[in-house]
């Protein structure tokens, strides 16, 4: 327990004193026992268990006198203050009110003023303060492994006493401070020495910041600071606690897809290791490597994907397995545009829309989708997709035009794909519509009325792809189509009247580009020139011949070329020309038409659909029959009308699937009236 302090005035010589140097010296503050303990605790931490007080523990700061007592401590414990019996029941109860403070000093730990321990205001057990060493260093410093042993004078000898001073390890004393035989008081015990032949010991009281000495006994009468018993305490380094504080938090959801992790060191870290992955559980599999920082940058993830991670601290010791934790990352977003959009951020819908294509890219990240509704788009420049993102226009290359406004070139696209667009009026040294960067596609779309001095329409400089899409009227120095420079694929594209100076009108394949199912025709002075090795023609439609499996020089037959209708009439020989390939299935031509109609696919970017003659008739007791030619699987269906000039078609038949190359249907015709008969293939 605690007493008031009675002026003990020795003049002594101590003959081989040896005395722990650089202990602190505080003063006492909301009871002895803390007070000593936090003297313990402040000579660990300049040995070099920074952890245990924040800051210098040399004086006795306000973090020190903090990491004694702190103010929730005085007012849920020390308040109301009762000196001595009676006890006033504080916060600690019984029962204990549930808005008390939780531990985190060491008066808390060690049950300093609690009415609930059956103490007065500064009052502490010798057990509970024992036992507060472990708990106040397990609460702020995990990492650092304890040890704690109780001793009544009676059981210890002063060999082991001295053993504790020599090895450096300050002892926790309760003493008989007033010598009427009741321990009443804590203090820190620093040395010991002999007085002749009495053996002595060196404290620092918590009364004042001397050093004091005292005979080395037990409690007697009459005898001033007489030992009740000593709490033996040593410290060392253990394996590092586990990291804290993870950034995202635990279960977090919705985090971009760009997150930098980090944490916090949870204590006697010097490096961590970084597991990271989408495993449960992460393993071997997921070591990113060990490193000394707490944040770890994963790089661009997965749209709307769990991760799961976890930090091993480690330190000479050992190391630490960490707590796993796991976030998930945003689901894809759809950004919009349209000439009517309130142009705000994040453009999450129509209303919201950006009004600059640009800026939509911009704020998309790879794996989301762009939307862009109907509308003439003023490039003030040159448009930039360096991302895996996906551009779709709502209603086709028709509805939808990126107009460069012959300032520069219209797209530069290194990843991605762009899909519906009409892209016209580019004008640069290289790709006046379209200029890619080894990688990125276009899709469906309509390249018209670009000039460049290579590759009026397209350039691609290493890689790229345009499918399905047409490039007309073009023009440049070389290749006024495209120019391939050291790769690039064109598939079912029509290149159709575009012009340049030196040659090369349609396309020019240098070191490199391959075509596919591709009309190269009508451009002026010629269709396409090849320079050096690398490049590839196959099942395209141009003159003169060029090298490679399935292609023709016969004039594709366009609906209305002066017109600029580029659509296969139906004698055109481009039409089941073409090679099939698996992204065809379920995929659409220019028009948004099925790709692929009659079991073959068409050469060019349009698909045609060829409809049938009657093969015979016949009329048998006013029932009609007409037999008609067909594919296979395609699904029909009988229309008629009475007067040709009207064109007022209508039903007369349900729909029927071919079953072989032809299909036959009837219908009555009871009245003497001329009827015109006519089959519709649907679309798949």
């Amino acid at each position: 327990m605690e007493a008031a302090r009675q002026s003990v005035a020795i003049r002594m010589t101590i003959t081989s004193p040896v005395v722990i140097s650089n202990v602190p010296a505080y003063l006492w503050h909301n009871g002895c026992g803390p007070t000593a303990v936090g003297m313990v605790m402040g000579y660990w931490d300049g040995r070099g268990y920074t952890a245990l007080v924040p800051g210098s523990a040399t004086s006795q700061t306000a973090a020190v006198t903090n990491m004694i007592s702190d103010m929730g401590n005085w007012n849920d414990y020390c308040l109301p203050m009762d000196s001595s019996p009676p006890l006033l029941t504080d916060k600690s109860g019984p029962p204990r009110d549930p808005t008390a403070h939780t531990n985190d000093c060491v008066a808390d730990f060690a049950l300093t003023s609690q009415s609930a321990a059956n103490n007065c205001y500064g009052w502490s057990w010798f057990s509970d303060v024992a036992a507060s060493m472990t708990g106040y260093v397990a609460y702020v410093a995990p990492q650092y492994q304890t040890r704690v042993s109780t001793k009544t004078f009676s059981s210890m000898t002063y060999t082991q006493f001295c053993g504790e001073i020599s090895s450096n390890r300050p002892i926790v004393l309760l003493v008989d401070s007033d010598g009427d035989t009741t321990n009443d008081h804590f203090i820190a015990a620093i040395g010991y020495g002999m007085q002749g032949s009495t053996q002595m010991y060196a404290c620092l009281d918590t009364w004042d910041t001397s050093t004091h000495w005292y005979t080395f006994q037990g409690m007697h009468s009459g005898k001033v600071f007489g030992v009740y018993g000593a709490i033996f305490f040593s410290i060392t380094q253990g394996p590092p606690a586990k990291a804290i504080s993870p950034f995202p938090a635990n279960g977090a959801t919705n985090q971009d897809v760009n997150v930098a992790l980090s944490w916090q060191d949870g204590g006697g870290a010097v490096g961590f290791k970084v597991y990271f992955g989408t495993h449960t559980t992460p393993g071997a599999g997921d070591y990113q490597g060990a490193q000394p920082d707490t944040s770890y940058s994963p790089g661009t993830l997965a749209m709307g994907c769990t991760y799961y991670w976890r930090i091993d601290p480690t330190n000479a010791v050992g190391t630490t397995t960490g707590t796993v934790w796991s976030f998930t990352t945003r689901p894809p977003q759809t950004y919009y545009v349209s000439p009517y959009g309130s142009n705000i951020s994040p453009y999450a819908s129509w209303q919201n829309a950006a009004t600059d294509l640009q800026d939509a890219v911009n704020a998309a990240s790879d794996g989301e989708s762009v939307l862009v509704t109907n509308g003439v788009y003023l490039l003030p420049y040159q448009l930039m997709v360096p991302k895996n993102i996906q551009i779709n226009s709502v209603n086709g290359a028709c509805a939808t035009i990126l107009d460069g406004q012959n300032n520069s070139s219209c797209l530069s696209i290194s990843g991605g794909r762009l899909s519906g667009f009409t892209i016209r009026n580019g004008n640069s040294s290289a790709g006046g519509g379209v200029y890619f960067i080894s990688t990125g596609e276009v899709w469906n779309c309509r390249i018209q009325n670009n000039t460049a001095n290579q590759g009026g329409g397209i350039f691609f400089s290493g890689g790229g792809r345009v499918c399905n899409s047409e490039v007309s009227g073009n023009s440049g120095f070389l290749g006024g189509g495209a120019w391939f420079n050291n790769g690039g694929l064109m598939e079912n594209c029509t290149v159709v009247n575009n012009s340049s100076l030196a040659g090369g009108a349609g396309v020019v394949c240098s070191y490199g580009g391959l075509l596919l199912n591709t009309i190269i025709y009508f451009n002026q002075p010629d269709n396409w020139a090849n320079v050096d090795a690398g490049w590839g023609y196959t099942n395209c439609c141009t003159t003169p011949a060029v090298d490679g499996a399935g292609n023709l020089t016969n004039e594709p037959d366009f609906e209305d070329f002066c017109a600029g209708d580029y659509h296969l009439a139906p004698d055109s020989p481009c039409i089941n020309a073409g090679t099939n390939f698996a992204w065809m299935t379920n995929s659409c031509d220019v028009d948004g038409e099925a790709r692929i109609m009659d079991g073959v696919v068409d050469i060019g970017m349009d698909e045609t659909i060829c409809l049938p003659e009657a093969d015979q008739s016949c009329k048998t007791n006013n029932l009609i029959a007409t037999q008609w030619s067909a594919v296979i699987g395609g699904r029909y269906m009988l229309q008629l009308c009475v007067n040709a000039s009207s064109q007022s078609w209508q039903n007369v038949s349900t729909i029927a699937t071919a079953k072989d190359v032809s299909i036959t249907f009837t219908d009555t015709n009871s009245a003497p009236v001329c009827r015109f008969y006519r089959t519709v293939r649907l679309l798949p």
